[in-house]
């Protein structure tokens, strides 16, 4: 939340993309398709004094339909973050408290199966699901940049049993409670006319676990 900031800054922005391509007696080849993505990205700012809250929404749903594969998903997101922050008295330096959340809308398949299979169920809304709550220290050299560094705490829920001991349950269990600590970085700038680049990742590491099974989220 920029220094400038006093009182509640809003920005909503909604998308719907298609794309269709057809073909007949074409000799270089290809597929007839057609796809729809939906998207909306909301953010809520708000400063007063040292105290700063953000909300983050981000949701995305797609599908295809290729001849010959039938439809298939291409996108599908539900993420919803909230920042509280303390600015202390060089600003660069903050306390926060991050509480977020994401799932996704509807099933996801592995269509790497061999002739004649069924493709595999892999997610489906729910399933899985996760929570996290961070709380730690952040520094902001600029507006647009922020490291972060916290103890944190995550769950998972499956409401799928079958889909389980994919997400690290035990079978047949729908919740998972993690402690750990995480680091994130975001970066978010007007890079030129009417171009925005928002760039984050933020990682979770189990304590009771190896460093090579930290969860890395990426996102541009």
């Amino acid at each position: 939340v920029a220094d400038s900031l006093q009182g509640w800054r809003l920005n909503w922005v909604g998308g719907l993309n298609g794309a269709q391509a057809s073909y007949e007696n074409w000799s270089q080849g290809g597929v007839n398709t057609i796809s729809v993505t939906a998207s909306t990205v909301f953010n809520a700012k708000y400063r007063q004094n040292r105290f700063a809250y953000a909300l983050a929404t981000n949701l995305k749903y797609g599908k295809a339909r290729l001849e010959g594969e039938g439809t298939r998903k291409t996108d599908d997101r539900i993420a919803v973050n909230n920042k509280f922050s303390y600015l202390f008295s060089d600003d660069r330096w903050s306390a926060f408290g991050n509480i977020n959340f994401s799932t996704q809308f509807d099933q996801g398949f592995d269509y790497n199966v061999g002739d004649n299979e069924d493709p595999v169920l892999i997610s489906k809304f729910f399933a899985p699901a996760y929570f996290t709550q961070i709380a730690g220290i952040g520094y902001s050299p600029a507006d647009y940049f922020i490291a972060e560094a916290g103890l944190a705490l995550k769950e998972t829920i499956v409401t799928d049993t079958t889909l389980s001991t994919r997400y690290g349950l035990e079978a047949g269990n729908q919740f998972r409670f993690e402690p750990g600590y995480s680091l994130a970085m975001s970066f978010e700038k007007k890079v030129f006319s009417n171009v925005r680049l928002i760039s984050s990742v933020e990682t979770f590491t189990n304590m009771q676990r190896h460093l090579d099974n930290t969860d890395v989220n990426f996102s541009n």
